[in-house]
C-alpha cells in the first residue's frame, strides 16, 4: 500500500530523513497528546487518543522508510478508518 498517508500525517515531505520525521513527530505529539485534553471530557480525549495512535504509526511507517530504526511490523499500512478532517485543538 502507497504510504503516503503517513507523511501526510506527520506533515512532512514524502522522502523526508530520519531527523525530519522525528522533529515532525515530536512537535505533533506535544500538540496531540491525549494527557493535554483530558479536562475536555470524555469524547475530546478519545479523538486524541486515536490521532496520537495514528501519529505513532505514522512515525514507525516514515522512520523506517528515512532509514531510521522502526519497528519490523511497520508495513505502510494506514490505520483503519478514514483520515481526520481537523486537529484536536490545542489547549
Amino acid at each position: 500500500m502507497d504510504p503516503s498517508w503517513a507523511w501526510r500525517v506527520l506533515g512532512v515531505a514524502a522522502g523526508s530523513d530520519a531527523a525530519a520525521v522525528r522533529a515532525a513527530f515530536r512537535r505533533s505529539a506535544l500538540l496531540l497528546h491525549p494527557d493535554r485534553v483530558g479536562d475536555l471530557g470524555a469524547e475530546v480525549e478519545a479523538e486524541a487518543h486515536r490521532r496520537m495512535t495514528e501519529l505513532a504509526d505514522a512515525y514507525r511507517v516514515c522512520l523506517a522508510l528515512a532509514g531510521g530504526t522502526a519497528p519490523a511490523s511497520a508495513q505502510g499500512e494506514p490505520p483503519s478508518g478514514p483520515l481526520p478532517a481537523a486537529s484536536v485543538a490545542a489547549r
